[in-house]
């Protein structure tokens, strides 16, 4: 029997580590469009854009996702950044709160972001951006 629990909570570990590497940050801004990607698993953060040479940069091989304040993690207005562990260097300023924005088209994104001096919208894997305006039709409109 204890050797059936120990398998459980080592598959169950694995599982969770396993889940963890796939998520990934994305942010969208506009004027000029450039989009970030931040992976934790890979700790980069990247830089692309149709607007700004070069297309596409590598911001950061050192990034991470640093909470503002751990005890109110994953609650409505708690605020995260993305630093560079070498360097200090904050590449983004995020609060969740469900009004990020890229600033041109109807999608509501999880992080409203500060990036540069730019302001933009973030989700990720597992937080993805919903088209508020597309909610709130199909809601209304299940007959």
């Amino acid at each position: 029997m204890k050797l059936l629990t120990l398998l459980t909570t080592l598959l169950f570990s694995l599982g969770a580590q396993a889940h963890s590497t796939d998520e990934v940050l994305n942010c969208s801004v506009t004027e000029p469009f450039i989009n970030y990607t931040f992976n934790p698993a890979m700790k980069t953060l990247t830089m692309t854009s149709v607007e700004i040479s070069p297309a596409v940069e590598v911001l950061s091989r050192n990034a991470e996702f640093k909470s503002l304040d751990p005890a109110k993690n994953g609650e409505m207005g708690s605020t995260y950044q993305v630093v560079d562990t070498v360097t200090g260097e904050v590449f983004m300023d995020l609060t969740l709160n469900n009004q990020g924005s890229d600033g041109m088209s109807d999608f509501m994104y999880p992080y409203d972001a500060k990036i540069g001096s730019w302001y933009g919208g973030c989700d990720s894997t597992s937080a993805p951006m919903s088209n508020v305006l597309n909610s709130v039709y199909n809601l209304l409109n299940q007959n």
